[in-house]
This record gives C-alpha cells, sequence and structure tokens, in this order.
C-alpha cells in the first residue's frame, strides 16, 4: 500500500508528515480488490448497520438492559468494517454489486431455495431433511 503524504498545522508552521493506512484499511482494499476481480457478480447482504449498533442504553424513565453486553457486540459489528467494504466495492465494481435482502438468509438452502427453521443444526451446519444424501447435500 503506497503510503500518503498529508500537511499537519503544528505551532503555525505546515509540516510534511507521513500517513500510512491503518491495517484495517489495507485489508478492505486487498478483499475489495480480490473479489472485484475474480467475480462478475457479488451479492451483499443489505445491512443496516446504523440501526444495528444503535445504543441499548435508554432513557432515565426507562433505562435499557444488557447495556454493557450491547455496547460490545456493537463494537464487534463496526471492527468488521462491512460498511466500508461495501462502499469500496461499490467504487470498484459498479452495476455489479447487489444488495439483497438479509431475512432468512440464515435459514434459507441455497440448494433448492426451501426457508426452514429446522434445517440449521448449528451456526456452521445446515441441511434440509429432505437433501440429505443426495448430490446436492451429502450426509
Amino acid at each position: 500500500m503506497p503510503i500518503a503524504y498529508a500537511f499537519a498545522r503544528r505551532g503555525g508552521d505546515r509540516h510534511l508528515r507521513c500517513v500510512r493506512p491503518s491495517e484495517h484499511e489495507v485489508w478492505v482494499e486487498k478483499t475489495s480488490t480480490g473479489l472485484a476481480r475474480r467475480f462478475d457478480v457479488i451479492a451483499v447482504e443489505d445491512l443496516k448497520i446504523r440501526t444495528m449498533t444503535r445504543s441499548a442504553q435508554g432513557s432515565i424513565a426507562e433505562p435499557g438492559s444488557n447495556v454493557a453486553a450491547k455496547a460490545g457486540l456493537c463494537r464487534s459489528f463496526l471492527a468488521a468494517g462491512w460498511g466500508p467494504l461495501v462502499a469500496r466495492l461499490q467504487q470498484k465494481a459498479p452495476g455489479r454489486v447487489v444488495k439483497i435482502s438479509p431475512a432468512y438468509t440464515g435459514r434459507r438452502c441455497s440448494a433448492c431455495g426451501i426457508v426452514d427453521r429446522e434445517a440449521r443444526e448449528s451456526q456452521a451446519r445446515f441441511g434440509v431433511p429432505v437433501l440429505r444424501g443426495t448430490p446436492a447435500m451429502p450426509m
């Protein structure tokens, strides 16, 4: 990643200083470049990040519950960098990024399209009982 240079005000004088990109910015650049080069169409969930990271603090009349847990969850959402990645993808692959509704994406089978709550056995394992044992869904 090239190093950019910027002028900073320090004591009334202008000094040239080095501006290094953060590790997160480098990750966004590398990931978006790889995705834009490898795929013709890139589908991303249209997540409402601002709504997802809204504070759970509440008000004086109605204080929130589990505020510390929600704050930690919000930090992890923001640290994941979904927003900057999607924005950079749209710049690098204009017209090829498709935003899909996030509703039921964790329950929808990619092979047949069926939406079934019982099909998700665990966070990592998903399988529609009808398809198990077929070429689409091996045991």
